[in-house]
This record gives C-alpha cells, structure tokens and sequence, in this order.
C-alpha cells in the first residue's frame, strides 16, 4: 500500500479498470441501489445513508489497483454471478485491509495533509457495505437462483466526461449534465443508425472498439462526427429537432474531444494514427452514409478541437535540452486540484484553469490566412468545408466570407486543399524545440521538470521518444512525489506565460506542415 495519493494519480489504471467494467458490464459499486435501500434498515439518520453511499462511492475512486483482475467491485460481481460466495469473505476482507493499511500510512506520511477522520469514516462505511454484503450472501445461498442483476451503463465514462466539461470550464456542473444527456440523445436516435450492424449502439460498443483496437477507434470516432456535421443531414427524419440537433452535434462533439483525450494519454499518442494507417484503414468500419458533401464548422467546435491539440503535443527528444511535456503538465495541474478538493493538500484548485486560459488565448491569436487577408481565429465565426472540391471557406464575424490559404513548406502561399478538418493544422511558425532554446534561461522550472523525466526514464530503461510518452507519464507520477512537484507549480505557471508570450501559430495544410517538420 502506497497511500492515497499512489491511487489518485493512477489515471491510467482508473481509465483502464473503466473500459474493463464496461467490457465486462461491471456495474460498480456493486448492488449500491440497494445497498442505500437497505441502510435505514440498519442506521436511524437519513444523512448518515446519504454519506455512507458517498463513502462506498468515494472509496471506489480512490482505491484504484493498477492490476484491473483486482478490481475489488468486478472480482465481486462476478462471484455472486458464479454463485461462487466462498470466496466472497476474503475479498471484503482484503478490501478492509487494504483500507486500514491506507489509515496507517497516513499517520506517518508527511507529503499531505491527510484527514485521519475522514479515513475512518469511510471505513466506518465499508463496514456497513460489507454487512450489507454478507447479508445478499446468505439470501443466495438460501434461494435456488441468485436475483442479483447488472445495471448496463447507459453511457460509457458519463460522470468522467461530465467532471472533464467542469474541470476545463466549458460548462457548469447543471450545463454538463444536460451536454451529457444530448450525447446520450443524439447516440439513441441518430449515431446508432449509421451502422448498419443490427442492434448496433455506438456508446454500448465504445468500450470493445477501445480495447481491441485503439487506433481504429480514433478513425470510428472521426467518421461519425464527420456524419453527425454532414450538411445533408435533415434532423426530422430521425424525430429531432433542428435547433435541438445543432446542441446535440456540439454535445457529441465534446465527447469526441473527451474520448480522444482518454485514448491518447492512455494508448497512444496523436503520432500514432498515420496517414498510411488512415487510408489503409478508412474503410474497415462500414457506415451507411457515404455521400458527404459539406461540412459546417462554427467557432466553438474549432476552438475545442484546436485546444485538445495543443494540450496533447508534448515535445520530448533525448536530442533536446528542455522538454514540453504538455500532457504531464496537465496529469500534474489536476492531479494537484483534485487533492486540494479532497482537503488533501493545502492550496486552491486554480491550476487547469490557469492552463486552459493559456490555451484559449494562444487559439483565439492564431493566424487565419485567407483570399481576404489575415485575420485572427476570434474574428472567424464559422468554417466550411467542401468535400467534394477539397476546399474550406471562412465566414468571419463581419458575415465576409473569405477562402482558407495556406502557406506551403517552402513559405509560398496557395489555396488550402482539405477534405476533412483533421487535415488542417496548426503551425508554430517558429518551432517550440527554438522556442524553448531562446528562453531556457527563463524557465527553470521546466528545467529541472525535465531533469526529473529524464531521471525516470533512466530508471526505468524508458527511451524518451514520442511513442513512449504515456509509459513515461505513468512511470513520472508513480515514482515521483506530489510534495517534489508542488513547490515547482508557481513558476511553471509563470513559464507557460512566457511561452505563451513567444508562441505564433497559424493555420497550414497537414501536408505542408508534415513536410516542414
């Protein structure tokens, strides 16, 4: 047992155990409706039932094994399932241990400031889980059939996606719910149809499509959305209203953006998904539509496509000097606001959000080249699309409509030719790898970050590539302490700012900017 903070930052074993539960259709914690049904059978206070289910919600979140055949609530689950009860005693016992040997570690840890109390009450709650527990066991065992069911998630990573729309801002706790549901919606109704396999549900099958294979996966979730955008979509053929469909498209939209994320930090990187791999594998997945002819953009969804982008480019090289390791920033920056949520550590849970203004500024400068003139990507209200002539067109605030250009590898300027919004870019048009070179002596902080990675993967026999960066994060905040990092946080916030303050970006065709690199 490592602590608390060894299981809050095991993000990718948490994202792991997920796509496990959903493939197996482990509905986690196990019976917790009825667990809440039957605690006032056994405590008086309404207020108490309502903190012991947050305690058994709590504890699920926390105690996270990095091996997901130990997975407390699906070793459970399945017991019951096999009408396999002995072995029911020594999984609660060894989840009650392992929640005591968290309780001692916190009397002697010095990183946090660990709430003693609050580790015994969830304990406390365990106690009453696990009478709760034994009590099903003996109800089975007393039945010819146990009358235990599953609830299928209606959503795969629901709560996750709606957390990850409060913790980038985009939306309010009440306004990601409702994002959430229009995903849930627009899957029902529309996203499922497009596949002509009978009984197919895209959110149902996310999870599969993930674990079997990743990569393909991005190109799935690609096509769809080009689907969900297809200006010959008429949303009453599909019972949906149109003004209703333009919130479920940008819902969809954001869960696209979630889902990428997941996968990429967590199996591969955007580096990954090739050119080649894209047409050798573009027509494996058979959708019913294949007639697209425009696409419709506006400002919001390019914006939030550009801002995963950036936050996923990590510029690691054991030929630099300096490392931008954007993503492990980021696995920092909410993993230290999720400690100071739980009471944990000391401080205000600021940092992402200080990132993503960042990020958001840095988009709404990037440089537009267009037929009309150069503009900024604020002054773009809606981008075009045309499949067919491999065009794009931007409609700026003013209403002007202006045709996309880009500059080419050789620094000339031509007419854009995309056939998909995946194929334009952003470009730095003075490279980070010089960014980071002029301003080393600026960023200390970054500095001695990449010290540490560069540690790490000694350590642990990494080679510091672009393929290996999510088993290099992993490796980082497994071996690394909170409390090594924390006193870092203010000056890499000041560091990201003079970046910032050195970045220009403008849009370019992939191709072009494949080549310059």
């Amino acid at each position: 047992m490592k602590g608390l903070a060894y299981h809050i930052i095991s993000e990718n074993a948490k994202i792991e155990r997920k796509i496990n539960r959903d493939y197996e259709n482990i509905s986690a914690p196990y019976l917790l409706d009825e667990f809440q049904e039957w605690l006032p059978k056994v405590v008086k206070s309404a207020d108490t039932v309502t903190n012991y289910v947050s305690c058994i919600n709590g504890l699920d979140q926390l105690i996270i094994p990095f091996d997901v055949s130990e997975d407390f609530h699906l070793q459970l689950q399945k017991s019951f399932e096999n009408k396999e009860y002995d072995k029911i005693p020594a999984l609660l016992d060894n989840y009650d241990k392992e929640i005591q040997e968290w309780h001692e570690w916190a009397k002697t840890a010095n990183d946090y400031n660990t709430q003693h109390k609050h580790i015994s009450n969830l304990r406390t709650a365990f106690h009453k889980y696990a009478q709760f527990i034994q009590s099903k066991v003996s109800e089975a065992k007393g039945s010819k059939s146990t009358v235990i069911h599953t609830i299928a998630k209606n959503m795969f990573l629901r709560n996750e996606f709606i957390q990850w729309l409060c913790e980038t801002g985009i939306n309010s706790p009440k306004s990601a719910e409702s994002t959430a549901s229009r995903v849930k919606t627009l899957n029902d109704k529309f996203i499922s149809q497009l596949v002509p396999q009978k009984n197919y549900n895209f959110l149902k099958e996310l999870p599969n499509h993930i674990k079997q294979n990743a990569e393909k996966t991005i190109l799935l979730l690609d096509k769809l959305e080009m689907h969900v955008y297809d200006s010959e979509v008429k949303p009453g053929d599909y019972s949906i209203n149109a003004s209703t469909f333009r919130y479920m498209k940008k819902a969809f939209s954001l869960y696209v953006s979630f889902i990428k994320e997941i996968i990429y930090n967590n199996y591969l990187t955007s580096d990954d998904i090739s050119e080649d791999k894209i047409e050798e594998s573009e027509n494996e997945i058979e959708i019913k539509t294949n007639n697209i002819n425009k696409i419709y953009l506006d400002s919001k969804y390019i914006k939030d496509k550009f801002s995963l982008r950036l936050l996923t480019q990590d510029r690691l090289s054991n030929s630099k000097n300096i490392f931008y390791p954007i993503r492990l920033i980021r696995r920092i920056f909410t993993k230290h606001d999720k400690l100071v949520r739980l009471g944990i550590i000391k401080g205000k849970p600021n940092e992402m959000k200080y990132l993503f203004d960042i990020v958001h500024n840095c988009i709404d400068k990037i440089n537009v080249i267009t037929d009309k003139g150069t503009f900024k990507l604020q002054d773009v209200k809606t981008l075009e699309i045309d499949l067919s002539l491999k065009s794009a067109t931007v409609i700026l605030q003013n209403n002007k409509k202006a045709v996309l250009l880009t500059k080419t590898d050789k620094g000339e300027t031509e007419k854009m030719r995309v056939s998909t919004f995946k194929n334009i870019s952003i470009d730095h048009v003075v490279s980070m790898a010089d960014i980071l070179e002029e301003k080393a002596n600026r960023l200390p902080a970054l500095n001695k970050l990449t010290e540490m990675i560069k540690q790490v993967a000694k350590e642990n026999n990494i080679n510091v590539a672009p393929g290996n960066v999510s088993l290099l994060n992993s490796k980082f905040i497994e071996n690394i302490k909170i409390s090594e990092i924390t006193p870092l946080l203010p000056k890499l916030k000041e560091e990201l700012a003079i970046i910032d303050e050195g970045t220009e970006l403008q849009l370019m065709e992939k191709t072009y900017n494949i080549r310059k690199k």
